[in-house]
């Protein structure tokens, strides 16, 4: 606002800038925490009981679902990085590799056997584990 009123006053519309005064609005980032032990068991819970709720749901899709929490939770991505997620980005050694978004630098993460196991069972030959490439993927 400061910015359009100044330029209103070089521009000669103006005599004198009735925003110059105002101030940017201060904001508190609070940063995510991971889930505490009490909040993770909830979501382990709640992923046992899908099975048993959603008992039209075929096997695999529970087995998808618990493969994507532990992903998220053991190696800090995204959802929308963890649905799009290729079987290539892991290598041998069961290191999830990815690109810093902030400073572009590579970055391997280290996968618990636990995950890697959920993601070995969610390998139905597709390049994704999670999606199967076709439709436009949403952020």
């Amino acid at each position: 606002m400061r910015g359009f009123f100044a330029f209103c006053v070089a521009s000669g519309w103006l005599q004198t800038n009735p925003a110059k005064a105002l101030k940017a609005p201060s904001v508190r980032h609070i940063p995510t925490l991971p889930y505490n032990a009490a909040e993770w068991e909830k979501i382990v819970w709640a992923l046992d009981a899908y099975k048993e709720i959603h008992r039209q749901s075929p096997m695999k899709m529970c087995q998808k679902l618990r493969a994507l929490a532990l992903l998220m939770r053991y190696s800090g991505i995204r959802i929308s990085d963890a649905v799009s997620l290729t079987q290539d980005r892991i290598d041998k050694k069961g290191r999830l590799f990815l690109y810093q978004a902030k400073t572009g630098e590579p970055v391997w993460i280290p996968l618990p056997k636990l995950v890697l196991e959920a993601l070995t069972i969610c390998d139905d030959g597709n390049t994704h584990y999670f999606w199967s490439g076709l439709g436009k993927l949403k952020t």
